[in-house]
């Protein structure tokens, strides 16, 4: 599932200057995530589809989505990557992001983001997170909010939680460390860290939305769309 939206989104991203014609723009600067959501465009440069459709591609890795909205509010990114929730919370601060083309979709048999805890954490449950400090990569972000609202949905008290932003990467050896009891967590480091036997999943947190929905898209200012 993951494979086909990566490669439909590379596809979508890459049709439209192609389909433009003489109006397809030679550089573009584009910000996003290193986690799987956000890796169209990486992949895509890789495989030379800009380069076929005669796109000179600067692609910006950064910590959040939330860091990438505000790098395209400040003109230094042509094009974004975020969550809905991200593009949803922009409008209602009067800033008219539009989605040029979907990012990622959630799907529960197959979380893309879940929390984990240490493999030999103590930790089993919501109720055991009760005055525990736990990271996401961006606070009051998507994932952010929904692992709140999944420790009230399952018997915990998310007003008793200590929430720390951390940067994706940084987000492992502080889980290890033991200077964080929990850790929202984007692939592929859910892989990573599962697979390792260092890190445990405890919970879905987008399950309190629903069993399928879509995370995130690419987006940008109106202005630049229409000039494109």
């Amino acid at each position: 599932m993951k494979r086909s939206f990566v490669l439909a989104g590379s596809a979508a991203f890459c049709a439209l200057p192609g389909i433009a014609g003489a109006q397809a723009i030679a550089h573009l600067s584009l910000g996003t995530a290193p986690i799987d959501s956000g890796m169209t465009p990486v992949i895509a440069q890789r495989a030379g589809f800009y380069r076929r459709y005669g796109l000179n591609i600067d692609i910006t890795e950064m910590n959040s989505g939330a860091a990438v909205s505000a790098a395209v509010v400040g003109g230094a990114l042509m094009i974004g990557s975020t969550s809905l929730m991200g593009l949803i919370q922009a409008h209602t601060k009067g800033i008219p992001f539009q989605i040029v083309t979907p990012a990622s979709a959630y799907r529960t048999q197959r979380p893309s983001d879940v929390l984990l805890v240490r493999s030999d954490s103590p930790i089993h449950s919501a109720a055991d997170l009760n005055g525990k400090t736990i990271a996401t990569p961006a606070l009051h972000d998507l994932l952010s909010v929904t692992s709140m609202a999944w420790i009230d949905q399952h018997g915990g008290d998310s007003k008793t939680i200590h929430q720390v932003e951390l940067p994706p990467a940084a987000t492992p050896a502080a889980l290890q460390t033991g200077r964080i009891d929990a850790a929202a967590v984007s692939e592929p480091r859910v892989s990573q860290l599962i697979r390792s036997g260092d890190a445990r999943q405890i919970g879905k947190p987008y399950d309190v939305i629903a069993e399928k929905f879509l995370i995130s898209g690419f987006f940008a200012q109106p202005d630049v769309i229409s000039a494109n």
